[in-house]
């Protein structure tokens, strides 16, 4: 818990255990996920899990990412939105089974996107939508 309420996110993403977790699961995404990190709040947490949480620089609205590493079973969660679309990157094989929090952001996001304020053509994850990388 060292790093809750710090902006230690390249310790969290380096750690050895969390980085071979987070290649096997993104494979050739992870360095967009770090990238769309770049500029972040300090880290959080949602039941057992640290929250990471940012946007690509000078990208808000565009490219943003969540990162969930989860303590007791060690589970590993990310989400990137991209070109108005989110992808979920997850072991769990229903959406429901998700943290509730990153559903949370994932629903937003998709809200965002159906606003007349928003340009770009709504494209989201939705429930029929889920995708996992396994």
């Amino acid at each position: 818990m060292k790093h809750l309420d710090t902006y230690h996110y390249e310790e969290v993403i380096k750690d050895p255990f969390v980085t071979k977790k987070l290649k096997a699961l993104l494979k050739d995404e992870y360095q967009h996920l770090e990238t769309n990190l770049t500029v972040h709040a300090p880290i959080g947490l949602s039941s057992d899990c640290l929250v990471l949480g940012g946007l690509a620089p000078h990208k808000g609205g565009q490219e943003e990412a969540r990162l969930y590493v989860c303590l007791t079973q060690g589970d590993i969660h990310a989400a990137i939105y991209t070109n108005h679309r989110v992808r979920v990157y997850s072991k769990v094989e229903r959406y429901s089974h998700l943290p509730y929090d990153l559903r949370v952001w994932v629903d937003h996001v998709a809200w965002r996107q159906q606003s007349p304020l928003m340009s770009g053509k709504p494209d989201f994850v939705d429930m029929d939508d889920f995708e996992t990388e396994k």
